[in-house]
C-alpha cells in the first residue's frame, strides 16, 4: 500500500510541474496542473499515515482531508474554462466546499482541543486501522457528494453548450468538446466508483489501495487525451480559442439566415462545393498549415469568408475535420520535404510542414500513410 502511494504521488507531482511550470502558459493549463497535484497531497499523507508518523504528525492528515475539498471545484473550473465561460465564484455550487472546509475545520478543533489523550490515541489508531472515525465518515461522506455534485454540474454544462452551438463550432473547438466530454465522464464515473466502494468496502482500504488506483487512471486519461485532442494550450492558441467560442456564441444568439431562393444548379446551390474547392487550393499555395497554431477562425480570416462557410465546407463538402484536413495538407508537404530536401533532418521536416515536435510528426505521419517517415525514405530510395 505505502510504495502505490508513493508512486501514485511522484506521478502526479511531475504531471503538475510539466502542465503548470510551461512557458507560455494559459489558465487552463494552470488548473489542469493543480486539479493534478490536489490528490497528490493526499497521497503524501497516507504515506505519512502507514510510515507509522501519523501520531507525530496528525496534521498533515487533517491539511490533506481540507485541500482534498478543493478537487471537485478545480475539477468545475477546468470544465468552464475549456468550453469558453468565465469563472464566477459566487454560484451556489460552491457552497458545498464551504460546507466541507468548515466540517473539516470543526473536526480538528475537536481533535486538539476537546479529545483527551487516550481519544486521540484511538482516534489516529481508527484512522490507520479501522474502525474510520465517525467524523472522517462524515468528512468523507460530504466530499464524495459535493464531488458527484460539481461533476455532474461541469457535465450538464457541457452538454447544453455542445446543445446548444453544435452546428456553429469550429473543428478546433469540437475537438476540445471531445476531450472535455471524454474527461468529465471519466471523471464522473470513477467518482461514482468511489462512492459504491466507500459504501461497501473498509474506508482505510477506499483511502489507500482503491484513490489511489483511481487517480493513476485519471493521470494518465489526462496526459494520453490532452496531448493526444491538442488540449494543452498555449497563451495564443487559448487566446485564439476564446475568440472562436466568443464568435460561435454569439452566432448562435442571431436570427437565422433568410432561406435562399436561389434557382436549382446556380452558384449558390454548389456554394458548399465551391468552398471546398477554394479552401485546397488556398492551402495548396498559400500553406497557412505551416504556422503550428492555425484555427479555423485564422484560417477563414486568411481567405476572407466566413467562419461558417469555411466550417460547414470542410465538414460537409470535405468530409473532414479541420483537424485533419490541416494534419493531411502538412504530411502532402512533408513527403516533397523529405524527397526534395535531403540536408533537412526529421525534425527539420517536421517544423517546416507546421508540426510543433518531432512526436506530433510521427504520429500524424503514421495515421495518415500508416508508415513512418524512415519508411517511406526507404520505400522511395528502393524503387
Amino acid at each position: 500500500m505505502m510504495l502505490l502511494n508513493i508512486i501514485t504521488s511522484i506521478h502526479l507531482i511531475v504531471f503538475f510541474s510539466l502542465l503548470f511550470f510551461r512557458k507560455q502558459n494559459p489558465l487552463p493549463n494552470k488548473i489542469l496542473g493543480l486539479l493534478l497535484l490536489n490528490p497528490a497531497v493526499n497521497f503524501i499523507s497516507n504515506v505519512n499515515i502507514l510510515a507509522g508518523n501519523l501520531e507525530h504528525a496528525p496534521y498533515i492528515f487533517f491539511f490533506a482531508q481540507a485541500t482534498a475539498g478543493l478537487f471537485a471545484p478545480l475539477v468545475y473550473i477546468y470544465v468552464r474554462l475549456m468550453i469558453g465561460k468565465k469563472l464566477n465564484f459566487l454560484q451556489p455550487i460552491f457552497l458545498s466546499t464551504f460546507i466541507f472546509l468548515l466540517a473539516v475545520i470543526c473536526f480538528t478543533i475537536e481533535y486538539a482541543f476537546l479529545l483527551s489523550p487516550d481519544e486521540q490515541g484511538l482516534y489516529l489508531q481508527g484512522i490507520l486501522h479501522g474502525p474510520y472515525p465517525v467524523q472522517m465518515e462524515l468528512v468523507n461522506a460530504i466530499f464524495i457528494l459535493a464531488q458527484q455534485l460539481y461533476f455532474t454540474v461541469a457535465a450538464i454544462q457541457i452538454y447544453k453548450y455542445k446543445q446548444s452551438l453544435s452546428n456553429i463550432l469550429s473543428s478546433f473547438e469540437k475537438t476540445k468538446l471531445r476531450y472535455i466530454s471524454r474527461f468529465i465522464a471519466l471523471i464522473w464515473l470513477l467518482n461514482l466508483i468511489a462512492i459504491v466502494t466507500y459504501a461497501t468496502l473498509p474506508a482505510t482500504l477506499v483511502e489507500y489501495i482503491v484513490l489511489p488506483c483511481v487517480m493513476t487512471v485519471i493521470c494518465f486519461f489526462i496526459l494520453y487525451f490532452s496531448f493526444h485532442h491538442n488540449s494543452i494550450f498555449t497563451t495564443d492558441t487559448y487566446r485564439a480559442f476564446l475568440s472562436d467560442s466568443e464568435k460561435a456564441a454569439h452566432s448562435a444568439t442571431l436570427p437565422p439566415p433568410p432561406v435562399e431562393t436561389t434557382a436549382p444548379g446556380t452558384v449558390a446551390e454548389g456554394s458548399i462545393e465551391q468552398t471546398a474547392s477554394l479552401i485546397l487550393q488556398f492551402l495548396e499555395e498559400k500553406e497557412p498549415f505551416a504556422n503550428p497554431d492555425i484555427s479555423l477562425s485564422m484560417l477563414s480570416s486568411r481567405m476572407q469568408l466566413p467562419e461558417s462557410r469555411v466550417s460547414l465546407a470542410i465538414n460537409k463538402g470535405l468530409n473532414k475535420t479541420f483537424y485533419d484536413l490541416i494534419n493531411e495538407a502538412r504530411i502532402r508537404k512533408a513527403q516533397r520535404l523529405l524527397m526534395e530536401r535531403k540536408e533537412l533532418s526529421v525534425e527539420g521536416v517536421a517544423y517546416e510542414s507546421g508540426f510543433n515536435s518531432r512526436a506530433s510528426f510521427y504520429r500524424a505521419y503514421k495515421k495518415y500513410t500508416g508508415k513512418t517517415p524512415s519508411q517511406f525514405l526507404s520505400g522511395s530510395s528502393a524503387s
